[in-house]
């Protein structure tokens, strides 16, 4: 009995040995490689990146640093953390905007539907998620308001074959201060996003919002710059080149990059038809604005950030 006893104790020794050392091979192995994501907990997730940022006097370090990006459940302990952080950067940005050589971008059209989105959390069945980018690593250090430089809010869930992301804005002091902001951060913090959708809930086709002209554009260039223009498209209040089709206020279709056609109902953050039909209550009251739609290629939108693959 003793030495059964002593087997299963050397037993359980040998696992909790191995666990640890598969444990230090994913930290190393998270190291070394950019554009690996990490499961934290089944409600967060991280990778990095180098990217290069522009300098205090306005030119560029090509050789650039890390960005952290995270993509964290929106949940009840940390729900009053981004409703905090977003009323700071809607005060501070009231009549702000920035002047880019893509055009002017009002700050307040991305912190007003982030803030939508945060209001949505109790009212929606699926998930909101944030997507955000920062300097510090969150495994070691704690991310707080100031160390956030980017983030947008991420609508997905286990059915609908589309995800959104909606409310991607800047943290203010990268316009204000001697801070010193990264180059193409807003596609890469899309692209990761995007990826990150692919590890947590399997097999989704499309990204679909409804970004501003300015926004539109950008993504449009970077995908076109990467070789993908084909696989971003927008769309009127029915169709969108045969892509994704929701003339019926309830049940939708789209066809898979691959192919075949898949039927859905209606996601819940696009609102909810009553029974009588045609009236739309709840739902991100930004996406159904007179914005045309933007859809793109999930796969497509991923490999603008795992570019090293």
């Amino acid at each position: 009995m003793a030495k059964g006893k002593l087997k299963q104790s050397a037993t359980a020794r040998t696992c909790v040995i191995l666990m640890i050392i598969f444990q230090l091979f994913v930290v190393r192995l998270y190291a070394f490689l950019d554009t690996v994501i990490i499961c934290l907990n089944k409600n967060l997730y991280i990778s990095k990146k180098k990217l290069p940022f522009k300098n205090v006097d306005g030119s560029i370090n090509s050789s650039g640093d890390y960005v952290y990006f995270v993509l964290e459940k929106l949940s009840a302990e940390n729900i009053k953390f981004w409703d905090i952080y977003i009323k700071q950067q809607e005060k501070q940005t009231q009549n702000s905007g920035v002047l880019t050589d893509k055009g002017y971008i009002p700050i307040k059209d991305g912190t007003a539907s982030f803030a939508h989105s945060l209001d949505l959390w109790a009212s929606v069945e699926s998930d909101i998620w944030i997507a955000y980018a920062t300097t510090k690593d969150p495994r070691i250090t704690e991310v707080d308001e100031d160390s956030i430089e980017m983030a947008l809010t991420v609508f997905m869930n286990q059915t609908a074959p589309i995800t959104t992301h909606i409310g991607i804005c800047r943290n203010c002091e990268y316009f204000r201060s001697l801070k010193q902001p990264h180059i193409g951060l807003s596609m890469q913090l899309h692209g990761f996003a995007a990826m990150a959708a692919q590890e947590i809930y399997g097999e989704k086709s499309y990204m679909v919002t409804n970004p501003t002209p300015i926004m539109r554009r950008i993504m449009f260039i970077a995908l076109k710059e990467a070789s993908l223009e084909n696989s971003i498209s927008t769309m009127d209040a029915k169709n969108a080149k045969g892509v994704f089709n929701t003339e019926d206020p309830k049940i939708w279709k789209i066809q898979r990059p691959k192919g075949e056609q898949v039927v859905f109902e209606r996601p819940d953050w696009f609102g909810t038809v009553t029974s009588s039909g045609g009236y739309i209550e709840r739902g991100h009251q930004h996406l159904l604005n007179q914005l045309p739609l933007v859809i793109i290629d999930l796969a497509a939108l991923s490999s603008i950030f795992d570019d090293f693959s």
